[in-house]
């Protein structure tokens, strides 16, 4: 009996890790799984399938849709119309015109009488009827009516709500607030998200509970990075703490906030005509006359124009890359390389240059991605590949479309003569 149980746990934890590991393989017109050496580990039997996610891949076959598990059961049978994805023990799944829920072993627990359901959340789900929304528990007890124009989560136990132009919170027992004196709420960051009252426009922060823990006192306020937060007051803009206080008094014309304000301890700033290098502790470089268009500072190197010239300079200001007018395009350095154009917005022509400025791969791609983990997305007309950084191409330039999964490991997913499919970074094709 302990050997049972033994190789039952081994088995079932075998199971769950091959998930990860598992690739959709397409075979012909039909989608099974395989590993990353293509060895196949469920067959091509569906019409299509998605990647697995929390131990569950959705399958589907005849426009109906269901879930297996990693040994390629079906747990959830193929019978709906459509599916939402596992979530406290249960799938929002619709059958016909109407949508409730079932668990993991494929049983109905919570009946089939919504418009709409979405997956579980800390114990809840927003549901709707004739796009009305409200929200149930897990035993289907409704506990907020359907009488909610918009609702959406906004923290683990908190859901926000309009209704008649006002928001309100809804926590996840049924509790609602009373009406909210704001008339727009972000989203969380940093354990913040930034408000805007409705009496004077001015904006503060609530914390996941809800609560307002920076007064709305600034004319705009950005979302929270790295417990910093860029907001604009009458004197100017500045950087506060998830506290409130200045970090970087507001004393300039504008913070840069493209990439979320500091990037590696740095942004840049402008200060009436100048443009400064700005650090996290306040500490400032004034750049030379004639500078604009600060990038992101990433592999110790950011982007600049001066005098319509792009550079590359250090955070101390100091030239890395002089000046050069022959590219006017350009995304932030990785893995030691970045791409570089030139054109205008109906035609550009992208290659890439090192850290020294040199040209490694010629201005010949009419898109190009950064690289990752040695490898770029590029395309050349209408058609997508891979290639190297010696611009030796890793897959030929045969794809109708290429892009990053998700949940990026080195899998993308293609599109070619009309059909999709997965390919890794070393060219390795999933499907046949």
């Amino acid at each position: 009996m302990n050997l049972l149980k033994t190789f039952l746990i081994i088995f079932l934890c075998g199971a769950a890790s091959s998930a990860q590991e598992m690739i959709p393989y397409r075979k012909g017109d039909l989608w099974g799984f395989s590993d990353r050496s293509r060895n196949i580990i469920i067959s091509s039997k569906y019409d299509y399938v998605e990647p697995f996610k929390n131990g569950f891949a959705k399958v589907g076959k005849n426009d109906l849709t269901g879930f297996i598990d990693a040994t390629g059961k079906e747990i959830v049978p193929v019978e709906y119309a459509y599916a939402g994805n596992y979530s406290d023990g249960l799938f929002a799944v619709q059958k016909g015109d109407k949508w409730g829920y079932v668990d993991a072993a494929g049983k109905t627990v919570i009946p089939f009488i919504y418009g709409y359901g979405q997956d579980f959340n800390n114990g809840a789900a927003i549901i709707s009827n004739d796009w009305v929304y409200g929200i149930i528990d897990k035993t289907g007890k409704l506990i907020v009516p359907v009488q909610y124009g918009t609702a959406e989560h906004f923290s683990d136990n908190l859901v926000k709500l309009l209704f008649e132009k006002k928001f309100y919170f809804a926590d996840h027992k049924g509790k609602v607030s009373k009406a909210l004196p704001y008339n727009y709420i972000g989203y969380l960051n940093d354990g913040l998200a930034f408000v805007r009252r409705s009496s004077d426009s001015k904006w503060g922060y609530i914390d996941s509970t809800g609560k307002e823990v920076i007064p709305c006192r600034y004319l705009e306020g950005k979302d929270f990075n790295n417990g910093r937060a860029i907001v604009q007051t009458e004197k100017g803009t500045g950087v506060i703490d998830t506290k409130g206080n200045f970090i970087i008094q507001p004393k300039y014309s504008s913070i840069d906030d493209m990439f979320g304000g500091f990037n590696n301890g740095i942004a840049s700033a402008r200060r009436d005509t100048v443009t400064i290098l700005l650090k996290e502790n306040g500490g400032e470089i004034p750049l030379p006359g004639g500078y604009s268009l600060v990038g992101q500072f990433k592999e110790g190197m950011m982007s600049a124009y001066v005098n319509n010239k792009l550079t590359f300079i250090n955070e101390k200001g100091e030239t890395v890359i002089p000046p050069t007018d022959k590219y006017n395009n350009v995304y932030p350095f990785d893995d030691g390389v970045t791409a570089v154009g030139k054109g205008n917005r109906s035609f550009t022509k992208w290659g890439y240059i090192d850290k020294s400025g040199q040209e490694i791969i010629p201005l010949q791609y009419d898109e190009a991605k950064p690289f990752k983990k040695g490898v770029a997305i590029v395309k050349k007309g209408n058609m997508w590949g891979l290639i190297d950084k010696t611009g030796k191409e890793v897959t030929p330039l045969k794809y109708g479309d290429l892009k990053e999964t998700f949940d990026f490991k080195g899998i993308y997913e293609v599109k070619i003569k009309g059909k999709s499919g997965y390919i890794d970074s070393s060219g390795m094709e999933y499907f046949e």
